[in-house]
């Protein structure tokens, strides 16, 4: 059973100056066991199998998505909980605890990025282009603690309504399908050795 349910909305990108925000809301909706999505679909209701929350952002665009691996029969349920979720952010943003553990998550990941070479020179690079200050990227462990619960609350009232929400469904392949997708994938890994 490979089910899964993706729902996505459109965000500016980092130029746009939002990028802080929809990581904030992507940890607090989808960053581990303890995110509002993983505990209520997959330990309270469990009506999913796991849940993964990415705002991927560019320089002009960003795309927040949420990905859902239904259990059997439970997609449509799956969605509806997921619509009612994004209404209430929108409406009463999050807890206290949500925002403060947020905040401890997003420093120690920059901390993690600052240790490694190749993590740090990527997001020093696109801070640099996104704010044209060659200190952004050390000041951001610092604007995570200062964001508030209704700065976040505004942003999703804005970008994440849930009728601006789209929705695509991934059905596993039938049996036949299967196969031949298979020996597709054997081919090119043949291939890929080959050039190697």
């Amino acid at each position: 059973h490979d089910e899964q349910l993706g729902l996505y909305w459109r965000l500016p990108g980092l130029r746009g100056g939002q990028g802080l925000l929809a990581s904030a809301i992507e940890y607090m909706l989808g960053g581990g066991l303890d995110s509002r999505l993983y505990r209520l679909l997959v330990d309270e209701l469990q009506i999913a199998s796991s849940v993964r929350v990415n705002a991927e952002m560019m320089h002009d665009a960003g795309l927040f998505l949420i990905m859902v691996e239904p259990k059997q029969g439970k997609m449509e349920q799956c969605k509806q909980t997921i619509v009612e979720q994004m209404a209430r952010v929108a409406a009463e943003g999050f807890d206290e605890l949500e925002l403060y553990k947020m905040v401890k998550n997003r420093q120690r990941q920059h901390m993690l990025a600052l240790h490694n070479l190749h993590d740090f020179v990527y997001h020093w690079l696109e801070s640099f282009f996104t704010t044209r200050d060659e200190l952004a990227f050390f000041k951001l462990a610092n604007e995570f603690a200062a964001l508030t619960k209704e700065e976040l609350r505004l942003f999703a009232a804005q970008w994440l309504d849930p009728r601006d929400m789209h929705s695509v469904a991934l059905m596993p392949l039938p049996g036949g399908a299967r196969k031949i997708w298979t020996a597709e994938q054997e081919k090119i890994e043949e291939y890929y050795a080959y050039l190697l």
